[in-house]
This record gives C-alpha cells, structure tokens and sequence, in this order.
C-alpha cells in the first residue's frame, strides 16, 4: 500500500511538471493596436482575435484598441491616457496589433485624395481606382509618404514596448508581425506597385528585432492567403473570421497552449 501511495505521489508530481501542462496567463488580458485588435469589419465582436485569446486562456478581455491607430498614437495613449495606462499596469498578458497603419494610412489618403468624395464604390469606382494602382506617379507619391512614416515607426515601435514594461514590467506582451492584405496587386514585378512589397518587410523587421514581446508571424501565415483570410476582395484590409481565428490560434502556440 505505501508502494502504491509513493508512486501515485510520484505520478502526479509528473503531471504537474509535465511540459505539455497548460501555463496559467492570470485573470487579465488587455488588448492594445488597431483595427486588427478592434475587430473592425467583423459582424460579430465575439470573432475578433482579442476576445477568441481571452476565452481560450479563461482570462477577462479589456480592449483598448483604437481604429486607425499609428504607432505614435499608442505611444501617446501609453503616456497620457488614464484608463490605458490603469489597464496596462493590472494586465498579466497583453495582446497587441500595431504597424500596418504605418503604410496602409498613406496609402489610402494618396488614393482618396486622387479619386474625390466617393459615396458608392462601383464599376466605374473600382475601374479608376485600378488605374490610379498602375500610375507611377501615383505609387512613387503612397511609397514616399509610406516612407516617411517607416522613419517614425522604427523610432515609436520599441518606445511603445519600453513604455508597457515601464508601466507593467512583469507582464507577458504577445504581438504580431504585419500582413500585406494586398499582395497579389504588389506581386506583378512589372506593376509600379511591386516596390511596396519591401515596405513590409521592414515594418517585420522592427518588430521581430524588438526584444522583450512574443511575436506570432502573422505576415508570414498571412502570405499568399489573404484573399481567404482578410476583406481584401472588397478592399478592405481587415481580417475576416477565419484571419481573426487564425491570428488568435497562432497566438496560443507562442504562448503555450
């Protein structure tokens, strides 16, 4: 009988130190970025990779999430805002999206501001815009501004991290690298767009050289399907469901589970 005792002991002690155990994240999970962390587009909240995370490591959802939030602007709410700076300092994981605005912003105000006011994007919408993509003058304008916020982005990227661990330094920071939703327009070597490609490729590399956060290659699992992972169809960049549910699920694996 004490044989048995001990090795049951022993069994469970194994168990325990397993390392196929699931960690405990604790109870908070806050949610910083952009549209991607806001679940923009998204019929249902619910789907969005923040609220998938939160529900899979049973740990309640605090979402911070600004739409159209550029890297300075997070810095500045990391700085100023009360209620995200109380969020940060009592989160045990933070979950995070932030950089694709770098490039996507510019490349959306170049474009409405050659196309004019558009109340309904039809043929006619959809023909100029195709035309405005293959005008050089047009790209050679959205990679200059594209550039220009690359130079802000490689000095606010790692301030923005500095800045959560100043206010939370044991806290685990899971983010994510950038997705091109818009790749089979860039992928024709021919095509003026093609030299948006590297545009990022460099906002990557500044997030996977940052130390201190995880980070789930979402560009890379992203690559060559975002036309089944995101709106892009429509040209809305947001990730639908199954984007949401695969950004979350890359995610889990970085943190264990």
């Amino acid at each position: 009988m004490l044989i048995k005792a001990l090795l049951s002991v022993i069994l469970a002690c194994c168990m325990l130190l397993s390392p196929s155990s699931k960690p405990d994240w604790g109870e908070n999970l806050v949610a910083l970025g952009d549209s991607i962390t806001y679940g923009t587009s998204l019929d249902d909240p619910s789907q969005g990779y923040a609220s998938l995370l939160a529900a899979e490591l049973g740990m309640e959802l605090t979402n911070c999430a600004v739409e159209g939030l550029q890297s300075d602007g997070l810095l500045k709410l990391l700085q100023n805002d009360r209620w995200v700076m109380a969020s940060v300092k009592n989160a045990d994981v933070i979950c995070m999206s932030i950089g694709g605005n770098e490039l996507l912003i510019p490349l959306m105000d170049v474009l409405y501001q050659r196309m004019g006011e558009v109340t309904d994007f039809g043929v006619a919408e959809v023909i100029k815009l195709m035309s405005l993509l293959g005008d050089p003058e047009v790209v050679e304008e959205i990679r200059t501004a594209a550039e220009a916020r690359m130079l802000i982005f490689i000095n606010t990227y790692p301030a923005v991290i500095e800045r959560i661990y100043e206010l939370n330094p044991d806290v685990t920071v899971v983010t994510q690298s950038v997705y091109n939703p818009y790749e089979k327009l860039m992928a024709d070597e021919s095509s003026p767009l093609y030299a948006l490609r590297s545009c990022f490729d460099d906002l990557n590399d500044v997030i996977l050289r940052t130390q201190g956060p995880i980070v789930a290659d979402v560009g890379t699992a992203f690559l060559g399907r975002s036309g089944e992972l995101t709106f892009s169809s429509h040209f809305d960049p947001h990730p639908n469901a199954a984007g949401h549910a695969l950004i979350a699920e890359l995610m889990l694996e970085k943190l264990g589970r």
